[in-house]
């Protein structure tokens, strides 16, 4: 499995994954459906800072991914992380956040990164934990996690 830079931005492909309004709430819930490019697009900006990434295994795309640079220097979040359904549940997510966490170390200079987590998602939130981010803070509806990079 690898991280390919989304640039320039595909966001088709991007749609393509996010045809049922569940997969769409999953990654952003509060995204406009059907999927809205307009609105992505100013969301995944990389004028922002924004990196958008293809999660790869051999040749094809099973996921998506992005850091977005955060207001503290050094802290980047990962968000928008998707993976089709039949690739989930067997490891494939702690490795997109080992990916992520090698490319923000590596290219960005991160010290830390955050995320947030549907609170009703727990294999997400198991999957985070096991890849040591912990808990900081919690809203109606996620789960806001930390991890300090070495």
């Amino acid at each position: 499995m690898k991280l390919i830079e989304n640039d320039p931005l595909d966001l088709e492909m991007l749609k393509k994954m996010l045809t049922a309004k569940e997969d769409l709430n999953l990654v952003w819930p509060s995204a406009d459906y059907p999927f809205c490019p307009i609105q992505w697009s100013e969301r995944l900006n990389p004028d922002r800072g924004s990196l958008s990434f293809w999660v790869m295994e051999e040749d094809s795309i099973i996921g998506h991914a992005c850091l977005s640079p955060s207001t503290a220097p050094g802290r980047w979040t990962v968000n928008h992380l998707y993976l089709i359904s039949d690739k989930r549940g067997d490891g494939r997510g702690k490795k997109i956040l080992e990916l992520l966490e090698e490319y923000a170390r590596e290219n960005l200079d991160a010290r830390s990164l955050l995320l947030r987590v549907r609170d009703e998602n727990l294999p997400a939130i198991r999957t985070s934990v096991a890849h040591g981010f912990t808990e900081i803070g919690r809203n109606d509806t996620h789960v806001k996690m930390s991890k300090a990079l070495n």
